[in-house]
């Protein structure tokens, strides 16, 4: 997606609640109603081929899990979760001022509430 002239678009924001490390590779924006996140790639991100970062942009997928699962996360529940495992494959690539926009679903949560499955 190329760069837009208002970022973040309207109805994205910011995570309330201070993260130091995704405040470090980000800012990384959230859409709640439509469980989608947003960032906008900036030079201090891509590699020495002037390329996204591969662990900026996992970094990033790590973030809109959050998201994409928020509702069965702290904020609806009160329970704390981290990432168990995540698989990537990278199928293109994008430059400084690219728009990332990530969305998905919520495919199954174990019963015992332990286990959230996003993709």
């Amino acid at each position: 997606m190329p760069a837009l002239r208002e970022f973040p678009p309207p109805g994205f924001q910011r995570y309330s609640r201070a993260d130091p490390y995704e405040d470090l590779v980000g800012p990384f924006f959230f859409e709640p109603r439509l469980r989608q996140s947003i960032f906008q790639v900036r030079p201090e991100m891509c590699n020495a081929l002037g390329i996204l970062h591969g662990g900026a942009l996992m970094s990033f997928c790590d973030f809109a899990l959050f998201v994409i699962a928020r509702e069965h996360t702290y904020d609806s529940t009160g329970r704390s979760y981290v990432t168990l495992g995540m698989s990537i494959d990278f199928l293109g690539r994008c430059k400084s001022d690219a728009v990332v926009v990530a969305g998905g679903d919520v495919v199954k949560v174990s019963s015992d509430k332990e286990l959230i499955f996003v993709q």
